[in-house]
């Protein structure tokens, strides 16, 4: 520990005798450098003058370094790391020395995070991404530059050095050598998109070598040709009819009977599963080249083995497997039968009235999510999928209009509102465990979330209360219980309350 307070002293010294050597600079330069290694990552920031005596000083101003953190992280993303703190680190010397004219040089040994910075944020997965978007809100990617790491000061600060070696090391208080010649400084091209893959790795949408391979010359013509021909009009039948046309013109380069006349049915089939295919390939060709190479997951793979999970699929034509599953999907088919029965719907209609009643069935309450006497909030399927419940707005009661005097929204909508009746009612039945006389029942508590039997209820709204107080029979069974809920009070028999599981029996 003694060498410390000596070092210290030494470098007062050595900086006392470079402070002054180069007056009235003439043009000051703020270079930064960031480092990484797999236990700490580091930034150095430089000032450099010169005079108009062409004296040139370079010295360090300030470096911070951050331990890596325990989570294992890999190494670019630990250089990424530091070029967020070297960027940052810059921001306050920038705003502390007032040196808002002097140029920026920012520099990194890591290619891969200096094609990261080249990058959209949006392309980027959101590791990536959120420090991508940090480092550009602070700085251009114009002013990044690639340094070589042995002529990179910040390799100190992430590998380390010994105090007694600290002294010797210029590269450290001076900076590079470029630094301080006349030489221009080093301007590597950035290019890593073929070679490294964990550039690849944080993209959104790559595609890498192995599904490059499938585009051909070929499909670069067709790609072209088709982009010309989508941009001749807006209109689909137009399109069609001029490659129907051009389809037409082929075939009777090649054939001996010339075909003449208006487009046949046969003709436009041909044209729109032609142009249907060609934009598929073009928008989802990502999708197409991965189905073709039929690559397993292996990122999924490896976290299913480690977690343990495993898919478990029922046997074929064995619906009775299904269990709770199979149970409510019979239960929505029993009352879909009866609701649409006699009503003819368009698909897209049938479609609207399929995912209404999907959301019907997963805005059931499961079960409470705390025992918390003010909080009325439960568990439904829909949070697996949205993480939080279902809303919808309120509309009319249609139940008991005309089919005739209805339009086709309203048609839908009272579709969806019977559904809900009968289903929720079902449903509510199901809850209310009736057992055999000679079965003791345990009593509702205090306390306990309960699902209020009212009728006409609007869609996906479920009366929802605590109980507060119970009233007891003759029998000293509870038979009425008082109810709160988030805006009153109420007393309900106990045959109008369901009670929703807090804890497995």
């Amino acid at each position: 520990m003694a060498t410390i307070p000596r070092i210290f002293r030494e470098y007062q010294q050595y900086r006392d005798t470079k402070a002054y050597s180069c007056r009235f600079p003439e043009v000051i330069e703020i270079h930064g450098f960031a480092d990484a290694s797999e236990r700490c990552y580091g930034a150095a920031v430089y000032c450099k003058s010169k005079n108009l005596k062409s004296e040139t000083l370079v010295w360090l101003i300030t470096s911070k370094s951050r331990v890596a953190p325990i989570k294992s992280l890999t190494i670019p993303r630990l250089e990424l790391c530091a070029a967020v703190l070297l960027a940052k680190l810059v921001k306050r010397v920038v705003a502390a020395l007032q040196l808002e004219t002097a140029e920026l040089y920012l520099w990194s040994d890591s290619m891969i995070v200096l094609a990261w910075l080249r990058k959209e944020p949006m392309d980027l997965k959101t590791f990536v991404q959120n420090r991508v978007a940090k480092i550009q809100e602070l700085y251009p990617n114009q002013l990044w530059r690639h340094v070589p790491s042995d002529r990179n000061p910040s390799d100190l600060v992430s590998r380390g050095v010994d105090p007694d070696k600290l002294l010797q090391q210029t590269l450290w208080f001076n900076g590079p050598t470029f630094l301080s010649g006349d030489d221009d400084y080093p301007n590597r091209t950035i290019n890593c998109i073929e070679k490294l893959d964990e550039y690849n790795s944080e993209l959104k949408n790559f595609v890498n070598e192995q599904i490059e391979n499938f585009q051909s010359v070929l499909n670069i013509h067709v790609n072209d040709f088709l982009n010309d021909l989508l941009n001749l009009s807006n209109n689909y039948i137009t399109i069609l009819r001029v490659l129907s046309f051009i389809f037409r013109f082929v075939e009777n380069l090649k054939g001996i009977n010339k075909v003449a006349g208006p487009l046949t049915t046969k003709e436009f089939e041909k044209a729109k599963t032609f142009l249907v295919k060609k934009v598929q390939e073009q928008e989802f060709s990502s999708d197409i080249n991965h189905l073709k190479i039929r690559k397993p997951d292996e990122k999924l793979a490896n976290y299913l083995a480690a977690e343990g999970i495993e898919w478990k699929f029922i046997p074929a034509r064995s619906p009775n497997f299904g269990g709770l599953w199979d149970a409510v999907i019979k239960s929505c088919k029993y009352h879909l039968k009866r609701v649409v029965n006699g009503i003819n719907l368009t698909y897209e209609e049938l479609l609207t009235v399929t995912v209404q009643i999907e959301g019907i069935l997963n805005s059931r309450p499961l079960c409470p999510i705390s025992n918390n006497d003010d909080d009325y909030q439960v568990l439904t399927p829909a949070h697996f999928l949205i993480n939080r419940s279902l809303n919808s707005l309120e509309e009319p009661n249609l139940t008991k209009c005309k089919e005739s005097n209805l339009k086709k929204w309203q048609k839908i909508t009272k579709i969806v509102q019977l559904m809900w009746k009968f289903w929720s009612r079902n449903y509510l039945n199901q809850l209310q465990q009736r057992g055999k006389w000679m079965f003791e029942k345990n009593n509702v508590k205090i306390g306990d979330l309960v699902l209020i039997i009212e009728e006409n209820l609007p869609t996906y709204k479920w009366a929802l209360g605590r109980i507060v107080e119970l009233y007891y029979g003759e029998d000293k069974k509870v038979h009425v219980v008082k109810i709160k809920t988030q805006y009153s009070t109420c007393k309900r028999a106990i045959s109008k309350i369901c009670v929703l599981p807090m804890e497995d029996p």
